[in-house]
C-alpha cells in the first residue's frame, strides 16, 4: 500500500486520507470553538478532548463520517446532500451524548431547556450549519484538502502518519482512562490495582478539571 514507484501520497480514499482528514478537523474544530469563544464571550476557551494536543475529535470523526458516507454522492443536488448530512449530523450528535454518558457516566452538553431537543442530546436549529458546511466539504473544500495532503512526499508522509497514528492511540487510550478514572473517583470507588493509582497519582482531579474545565462544567 503506497509503495508502489510513481504513486502519490494518500491517494484516493485510503487510511492515509482519512487519517490526514481526520486530523486536520480535530484541529480545525479546536480554532473553530475557539474563535467562537472569543466573539460570544470575549475570551478563548480550549475545548480539547483529549489530554496531549489541541484535538477537538468530535470534528475528526465527523468529516471522515461524512466523506465514508456521502463521498460517491458528492455530485447530488446540493438540498438532497443538505437533507442527508443534516440528519447524519443530528444522529451523530445524539449517539455521541449517549456514548459519553454510558462510558463515562456524565455528559459535555445538554440541550433539555431548547423546544428543537431531542432528548437532550442534540439540537435540531445547531444541526443546520453542519448540514451546510458538510455540502461544502463535499462539493469544494475536500478536493483543496485531499490535493494539499497528496503534496507530501511519500516516504515522509507514511513515516510520519505512523508516528501520528501511534500518539493518538496513546493519547485517546491515557484521556478515556483518566476520565473513567476521574469519574470513579466523584464516586468514591477507591483505586484498588497499579493502573488505577497510577491514573490516581499522574491525573489527579485538579489537573482534569483544568484540561477539561468546559466538559466537567456540564458534567451530570
Amino acid at each position: 500500500m503506497n509503495e508502489i514507484k510513481g504513486k502519490r501520497f494518500a491517494e484516493g480514499l485510503c487510511f492515509y486520507k482519512h487519517f490526514w482528514i481526520f486530523l486536520l478537523f480535530s484541529l480545525g474544530g479546536t480554532a473553530a470553538e475557539g474563535l467562537y469563544w472569543i466573539l460570544r464571550y470575549g475570551h478563548f476557551d480550549m475545548r480539547s478532548g483529549l489530554i496531549y494536543g489541541p484535538f477537538c475529535i468530535i470534528y475528526g470523526f465527523a468529516a471522515v463520517l461524512v466523506l465514508l458516507l456521502f463521498h460517491k454522492y458528492k455530485e447530488k443536488n446540493h438540498l438532497i446532500l443538505f437533507v442527508l448530512t443534516y440528519v447524519t449530523a443530528v444522529a451523530f450528535e445524539f449517539l455521541c451524548s449517549l456514548l459519553q454518558e454510558k462510558v463515562f457516566g456524565f455528559t459535555s452538553w445538554d440541550y433539555s431547556s431548547s423546544p428543537f431537543s431531542v432528548m437532550g442530546r442534540a439540537h435540531l436549529l445547531y444541526a443546520i450549519p453542519w448540514g451546510l458546511f458538510s455540502v461544502y466539504f463535499l462539493k469544494i473544500l475536500y478536493q483543496q484538502l485531499s490535493d494539499l495532503i497528496e503534496r507530501i512526499p511519500q516516504k515522509t508522509g507514511v513515516a510520519i502518519t505512523w508516528i501520528l497514528l501511534l500518539f493518538m492511540i496513546f493519547d485517546f487510550t491515557i484521556s478515556g482512562a483518566a476520565v473513567y478514572r476521574f469519574n470513579e473517583r466523584q464516586n468514591n470507588i477507591p483505586a484498588t490495582n497499579f493502573i488505577q493509582a497510577e491514573l490516581d497519582r499522574h491525573y489527579p482531579d485538579a489537573y482534569l478539571e483544568n484540561v477539561y474545565s468546559r466538559i466537567f462544567k456540564g458534567r451530570k
